[in-house]
Parts: structure tokens; sequence; C-alpha cells
């Protein structure tokens, strides 16, 4: 999931366009016989343990992209910047989510941003996480569907695309 996979459809919402990589659905218990080991995506939205010799899950790696996006959209730039996948890994390790000086977000978005994308996969925010986040849900006044439901309306006509 990246900047170039959404789109707009006609009503607005944001749609996935690209399907190589993502999943919908439950996350799986990572285990080693159903979790990818293979390296496929733009590094900057690259999951650091995509890059272990132990596999990782692609549920849990397309929130960590979704997290890249996020901050993406909201300051205009990225959380974690290098000039290899390596480089860029190893600024997350190191430092977490930084922000911009004086980013004009507020408190409970910025909370969400630093939530996602977080190194390590078992304490990442899950989808239900995001949906019932305050930002998310104008601070739980518009109570967000779970992926669950809205994967059943998944399905996108070229007519909803803009």
């Amino acid at each position: 999931v990246k900047p170039g996979n959404r789109v707009s459809a006609a009503d607005g919402t944001v749609k996935v366009a690209d399907y190589s990589v993502y999943s919908v659905g439950q996350r799986s218990e990572l285990r080693e016989h159903d979790s990818s080991k293979r390296i496929v995506g733009t590094p900057a939205f690259i999951a650091p343990e995509m890059l272990g010799d132990d596999g990782y899950d692609p549920y849990l790696a397309d929130i960590w992209s979704l997290g890249i996006c996020i901050f993406h959209m909201s300051t205009a730039k990225l959380p974690f910047v290098g000039k290899t996948i390596f480089q860029i890994v190893a600024m997350a390790k190191r430092q977490g989510v930084r922000f911009p000086p004086n980013p004009e977000l507020s408190v409970v978005l910025m909370d969400l941003q630093a939530a996602i994308p977080e190194v390590e996969p078992a304490k990442r925010a899950t989808v239900e996480d995001i949906m019932q986040h305050a930002s998310i849900t104008y601070h739980a006044e518009y109570p967000r569907q779970s992926h669950k439901t809205l994967h059943a309306h998944n399905n996108v006509t070229a007519q909803e695309v803009q």
C-alpha cells in the first residue's frame, strides 16, 4: 500500500487499486509455513520485518505501509528516509516516528500516526484499533465499520474511479 496504489472513487472514498501484495481479512497467526519470505514493494513503505529471515505476516506489513501513507498524506514528508531500504529500516528502528517541527496536526492524529508504524509487528495498531481511534471516529462520535464489514463492499466499478 503506497500513495500510487490509491484512487479516489466518484463518491469521494479512497480505494486500494493494486492488490498484488495487499491482504484483506483477518490477520493469520504468524507461522513459518504461511508467512511470506519475499520482499515486494517501494522501499519507503516496506515494513522492517520484511528484511528478516523468518518471514513476515503480509497483513501486518500492509498496516505498516498504511501508517506510512497516513503520515505522508498529513505531513507531505516520509517518516523514515535513506538511500537504501536498509538505511530506512535502521532509521525506523533507531528513532521511531518523529514529526516535522511545528506540525499543523492534532495531538490525536499524531497519536494515531505514531501507533501504526510500530517497528515491532505485535505492538502495531490493528485495523480495528485504527477504525476505532479518536482521529478516525471524531472522538468516538462516529464509530466506523470494522474491516470485516468493509470487506463485503470491496468491489469497485469503472464508474466509481475518477
